[in-house]
């Protein structure tokens, strides 16, 4: 599941253009900002052919770990800078989850000069860590 904050953007046509290519459902609010929703994924789509591979020793279908800890397609963080208007930002959250096996999530930014940030929700092992030694994992 994703979804983005409420942004200005450059011309609202090719916003639901953008929209319509990337297959989200674009927003609006009271004061006529835009933004969008998708309901799957985009990390975790299978029948995504070679992305998805079989673990062994879990026993569940999942990317391969390096792919999971980076920003989504660059061509639709670009797509999206695009959009925006001056100095404005769009924030995108994803959550997926596996039934009670694991939970995954992300947050990204994306501003109109395409600078970036992220963050996961497995950066709070780390910050875990900090507090003491003994930290597991929350996955099956």
């Amino acid at each position: 599941m994703m979804r983005s904050n409420y942004f200005a953007v450059k011309d609202e046509q090719s916003f639901l253009d953008f929209c319509r290519r990337h297959k989200f459902e674009a927003i609006k609010n009271k004061e006529n900002l835009c933004g969008f929703l998708h309901s799957e994924s985009m990390f975790f789509q299978d029948g995504e052919g070679d992305d998805l591979h079989w673990d062994e020793e879990d026993g569940i279908k999942a990317l391969p770990a390096e792919a999971l800890y980076t920003c989504p397609h660059s061509d639709l963080v670009d797509d999206l800078a695009d959009q925006l208007a001056y100095d404005n930002v769009a924030v995108v959250m994803e959550v997926d989850y596996d039934k009670r096996r694991w939970i995954s999530g992300s947050a990204w930014a994306v501003n109109s000069r395409h600078e970036t940030q992220k963050v996961d929700l497995d950066d709070i092992y780390d910050l875990a860590r900090q507090l003491g030694p003994f930290v597991t994992e929350a996955s099956y």
